[in-house]
Parts: C-alpha cells; sequence; structure tokens
C-alpha cells in the first residue's frame, strides 16, 4: 500500500454492517433487490402517492430473461432514521420482462423534449429485449404521471442506440441535466469492461449521442478507479462535485470535483468511508447525502442495502 493510500486508510470510517439493513428482500415481492433511488413525493405532483418518499427499484440480474423476467418496482415510506427508513410499503410493477432493471427517474419539460404531454422519463435497461441489436440495451418509458404502476406508459426509441463499432452493453445509463439544461449521461458500453464506460449528451433526453470515453482511473488515487458509471452528482458551494463507488485500494465512498461538461472526474477531494460497495445509491437533502450501500458481486443479489449518512458540510474539513 501506498503512502498516499495508507494516509486514507487510517483517517476514514470502515461502515459496520452489523447494523439492521434499511431494506432487503423480505420487504419486497421478489426475491433480488437492486438500485433502490429515492424521491421525494412533494417535488413530484404528477405522481400520485401517500407517503413522504418513494422509492424506485428492480430485480437483480433476474436469470428469467423472458416477457415477464425482471422488472421495476415502486414503493413508499415515511422518514429516514439515522440507520434505516420508517413505513415503508410496496406500491406495485412498474415494468418486466426481459431483466428489466437500473431505473432512473427524471423529469423533463415537453420545452425540452418536444413531446406532447409527458414529462415523467423512466430509463433501465433490459436484456434482449424485442428487436434487440445487442444484448443490453438502455429503454426509455414516459408518461404524465398518477400512481407508476397503473399510469399509461409509452415506449420510445432506445435513447442510446444505434451502438456503435466496439459497443455490446448500453445499460446503466443515469441521465442528469447540465446547468445549460442539456443532459448528459454515464453508461457502459463494452460487456466485458467493468471500470469504464462512455459519456453521451442529449438535448432532448430522446436520443443521446457520444462524447467521451473513460477508463475510470482518471485523476484517482494509485490502484484506485471509480466503479463504471456511478457517479452522484451534487453542487455544494458553487461546485459540482460527485460521490463515487470507489473499486481497488480505497474501496468506499469517495467525493471528487467533476468536469461540468463530462461529469468526469477532475479532482480527487477525499476518501469517506471504507466498504466493498458493488451499489451505491444517493438521496441528498438538508445538507445530508443518504446511501444505500449494497455489498458484494452480481452474484450476491439476495444481499440487503444498509444506509449511511454523510453531513456537506464536512466536505473540505
Amino acid at each position: 500500500m501506498n503512502p498516499f493510500n495508507h494516509a486514507i486508510y487510517n483517517s476514514i470510517p470502515f461502515f459496520d454492517d452489523s447494523v439492521t439493513p434499511a431494506l432487503t428482500v423480505n420487504d419486497v415481492t421478489e426475491n433480488s433487490l437492486y438500485w433502490p433511488h429515492v424521491y421525494r413525493a412533494v417535488d413530484w405532483p404528477e405522481i400520485t402517492t401517500n407517503k413522504n418518499y418513494f422509492i424506485l427499484y428492480s430485480t437483480d440480474h433476474d436469470l428469467d430473461s423472458s416477457s415477464t423476467g425482471g422488472g421495476i418496482w415502486w414503493g413508499e415510506f415515511d422518514s429516514f432514521t439515522e440507520t434505516g427508513i420508517t413505513g415503508f410499503i410496496e406500491k406495485g410493477l412498474i415494468i418486466e420482462g426481459y431483466q428489466a432493471e437500473t431505473p432512473w427517474l427524471i423529469r423533463i419539460p415537453t420545452s425540452v423534449s418536444g413531446l406532447a404531454n409527458d414529462t415523467i422519463f423512466l430509463y433501465y435497461h433490459t436484456y434482449q429485449s424485442p428487436g434487440y441489436v445487442i444484448d443490453q440495451e438502455t429503454q426509455l418509458i414516459t408518461t404524465t404521471g398518477g400512481e407508476l404502476h397503473t399510469a399509461t406508459w409509452t415506449l420510445r426509441d432506445k435513447p442510446l442506440n444505434p451502438p456503435l463499432t466496439g459497443e455490446d452493453h448500453l445499460g446503466y445509463s443515469r441521465p442528469f441535466f447540465r446547468a445549460d439544461n442539456s443532459l448528459i449521461t454515464h453508461h457502459l458500453y463494452d460487456s466485458n469492461d467493468f471500470q469504464g464506460g462512455k459519456v453521451s449528451e442529449s438535448i432532448d433526453g430522446l436520443s443521446f449521442s457520444r462524447i467521451a470515453q473513460f477508463d475510470a482511473t482518471e485523476n484517482m488515487p494509485a490502484g484506485s478507479y471509480f466503479n463504471r458509471i456511478q457517479i452522484a452528482p451534487f453542487n455544494h458551494n458553487n461546485t459540482l462535485y460527485g460521490f463515487i463507488n470507489m473499486k481497488g485500494e480505497n474501496a468506499g465512498i469517495a467525493i471528487v470535483k467533476l468536469d461540468t461538461t463530462t461529469y468526469l472526474p477532475s479532482e480527487f477531494v477525499k476518501s469517506i468511508l471504507y466498504y466493498d460497495i458493488r451499489d451505491l445509491r444517493v438521496y441528498i437533502e438538508n445538507g445530508v447525502a443518504n446511501f444505500f450501500l449494497k455489498q458484494g458481486t452480481s452474484q450476491d443479489n439476495g444481499k440487503p442495502y444498509f444506509l449511511w449518512k454523510y453531513e456537506l458540510s464536512n466536505i473540505l474539513i
């Protein structure tokens, strides 16, 4: 271990996963759980909810890749505690089939998309779905709102297609708005490259074009990389940061500054937690980052998610 890593190793906490998990497979219908992402209900008046927060999640690499295998689900809960959530109930199945997983919900105004009515965009990826060009592709469905499991959804053309030469996996896409109202997303491109990915951009959220490729080691400490596309961007004190899922010698959570064009790390800030994390979901509210942590590998699809909190005021400490 080099001196830089040794200094980090001795200065940040290890995550204690002996605490009660925040969300497990026992809380949901399916026998696996993946990518649970939280949204505050009041921020989404188009969506019919009964509690303070709602959460989208999926099955985890469901081996049944038929028209009913895998699926995107949603639920609601009342509040966060220090180590979990209260009052969770599952609402229902939004869409299923072809290993549907990795949901990402975003509102795109009609003035940006050009659509007549739909403003709720749900991105996810599937395996060998109808009309597939490569095995795993990002899908997009849109709606005007309502209860997500009974809403009227419209399937749009695959937003990352057509694949370019050398691309055989176009999943794990999570679009964000840049300051100029364009959209940026990181996604996989090679099923054998579990570190790197590509960057694509869009002016409407319906069609994306590649602008960059990365190997996940750029501006990282020696011996480390960030896990594929798992960057959670946020603004703090007029600076664009990202929480990343670090792998290698410094496995865990770290903070980086982000380039405002590509949203790739431009400067490593610091590690804040050691833990071998497979999936990292982040919800930020009132200056607190709430992390949902899943430990393990893609074969550990029954593993639970734990909750860990971080005060944004500590970024420069």
